[in-house]
């Protein structure tokens, strides 16, 4: 699976290059990198325990923006974990999860990025948490309604299949019969 290695990656870089405009968060420490690294890791168990990786995920997350360390592409991890969370069947802790971790962000804000705080801005932060929910869901409702046609495509098979054995066991009867 590529995805951890490339969120991994992704996280640890993007964060180093978001943070040079951060000034007003901590600067990004060894701490900062196991927690940017310890989202993604988890993910290779997402298929598993989906519940557990999310709410793993989010608390790591959770932690990270509490120390203050920079935005950046932190959430990356979260949202693959959310995601896969939904579309596996887990919908509620999906949404719990993601409530509790826009709360834990607009603390965060209020205490490091004091000054700079908006509703605007955490506006955003909820718009986004409601996008990827949302492609969540529509990748589920995709998932269930694809599996709903192949079921129903199998059934059809095998009742065409059916009615055929009848119509050549009928055929057979005839002809036995007639001589």
């Amino acid at each position: 699976m590529a995805v951890p290695h490339t969120l991994a990656v992704l996280q640890v870089v993007g964060t180093f290059g978001a943070a040079h405009g951060q000034s007003s968060r901590r600067t990004v420490e060894p701490l900062a990198i196991v927690l940017l690294l310890a989202g993604p890791a988890s993910l290779v168990l997402v298929r598993r325990r989906p519940q557990v990786v999310a709410v793993f995920v989010a608390s790591v997350t959770a932690v990270y923006l509490a120390l203050g360390y920079p935005y950046g592409p932190v959430f990356a991890s979260l949202a693959v974990a959310l995601v896969a969370t939904v579309v596996l069947g887990h919908r509620l802790i999906a949404w719990v999860v993601a409530a509790a971790l826009v709360v834990v962000d607009a603390l965060a804000r209020l205490t490091f990025d004091v000054g700079t705080w908006s509703w605007g801005s955490q506006a955003g932060v909820i718009a986004w948490v409601l996008v990827i929910l949302a492609v969540a869901e529509v990748v589920r409702v995709r998932r269930e309604r694809a599996a709903t046609f192949r079921q129903a495509a199998r059934e059809t098979r095998l009742r065409q299949a059916g009615e055929e054995r009848l119509r050549i066991a009928q055929d057979l009867h005839d002809a036995v019969a007639h001589h």
